[in-house]
């Protein structure tokens, strides 16, 4: 992720939409000269090859990989990923009570959606809707994938018309819903029921049959095979490969304006990493500030890239190559690095797991 996403920015309302068209002070937003609600060959061209490409696959496998895996690893796995790089350790480990965690997960994608803005604006091109509403089944601009044999539970399910319409019930009665919405005294309240559970549904619903069907879990003693890295392996299931799907976009389009909607209907104005103060010192109470701003391994903090990154002398450097490092320095950690690769690549939701 490019420096700038780690600078305080400021979310402002405006009045052009049901719950307010959002701009930000970094003019990301507002950069956006028009919207579209299909994805062009041209917008996809202008992403694709950075969100395919192996630092930023691993940077997403493993901040949901580690953050759900994290209070299952031992004492020694968490002080070893400590000693990989300290962006792997996360500050809000996910559990039932703890809503800063889901802060992490809101404010995270937040990022990549904007990170995406910014590139499409960059390249000249529109800004990608978000879905307003769950998709209907007779949609036809993005419609379901079909099931397949050998798909898990959740994706039978979530393809079901019983599925659908549990969706719909959910964004009727919660995530669009001034009231409940209005309930949820924390963005983190929000966020945690969002990530256990209608996210999870969007992602199993608008998910294809995988091809390849299986990636070989992350391994200490080689790299992922190049035709994971592949723009074409978009599985939107798997931690490394839903990012580069169009469909995320989408989706996590529809989770984000839920964040706006949330703050509206609390009596906020605006979000920001640090608020600022009223002329009295104060903090200012219309002001929103994030909880939880944990991304994981940014792949531009763990390059330590220069700024001139056409120096002959610069290395790319991702996470997994961290690993590769640690155990040449550290050989006698050679099979604990390979079992945590594993376990943190399967709880990203690797496919040859589910």
């Amino acid at each position: 992720m490019v420096a700038w996403l780690f600078l305080s920015f400021t979310l402002l309302f405006q009045s052009q939409s049901a719950f307010g068209e959002i701009d930000l002070d970094d003019d990301i937003t507002s950069q956006c000269t028009s919207f579209t609600t299909e994805t062009t060959e041209a917008q996809r061209n202008a992403i694709e090859g950075m969100l395919a490409g192996r630092d930023h696959r691993l940077w997403h496998n493993f901040f949901h990989g580690v953050r759900s895996a994290w209070l299952g690893l031992t004492a020694d796995q968490q002080n070893l990923l400590a000693n990989i790089h300290p962006t792997l350790v996360p500050p809000h480990p996910v559990t039932n009570a703890n809503t800063i965690d889901a802060e992490d997960f809101l404010y995270f994608h937040h990022q990549m959606v904007l990170m995406v803005r910014r590139m499409l604006v960059e390249a000249g091109q529109p800004c990608i809707a978000s879905w307003g509403t769950i998709p209907k089944p007779s949609d036809t601009a993005w419609p379901m994938p079909p099931l397949w044999t050998g798909a898990d539970g959740i994706v039978a399910f979530a393809k079901s018309s019983a599925g659908y319409f549990n969706m719909v019930g959910m964004e009727n009665t919660e995530f669009h819903n001034d009231s409940w919405l209005r309930q949820q005294k924390l963005l983190g309240d929000m966020g945690q029921v969002m990530s256990d559970s209608l996210h999870r549904l969007f992602h199993a619903r608008f998910s294809a049959e995988p091809n390849p069907s299986v990636r070989p879990l992350l391994n200490i003693s080689q790299a992922p095979d190049e035709v994971f890295n592949d723009k074409s392996y978009n599985n939107l299931r798997d931690g490394y490969a839903t990012t580069v799907n169009p469909y995320f976009w989408k989706l996590h389009g529809y989770v984000d304006d839920v964040i706006f909607r949330w703050l509206k209907v609390r009596g906020y104005t605006k979000i920001a990493v640090q608020c600022p103060l009223t002329s009295s010192g104060k903090p200012d109470p219309k002001c929103y500030q994030w909880r939880g701003t944990w991304v994981g391994p940014d792949p531009e903090v763990v390059c330590d890239c220069p700024e001139n990154e056409d120096d002959p002398d610069h290395v790319h450097v991702d996470i997994l190559d961290k690993f590769f490092q640690y155990k040449i320095d550290h050989p006698e950690t050679k099979d604990s690095l390979d079992l945590l690769l594993k376990t943190i690549d399967a709880a990203a939701g690797n496919p040859s797991t589910n």
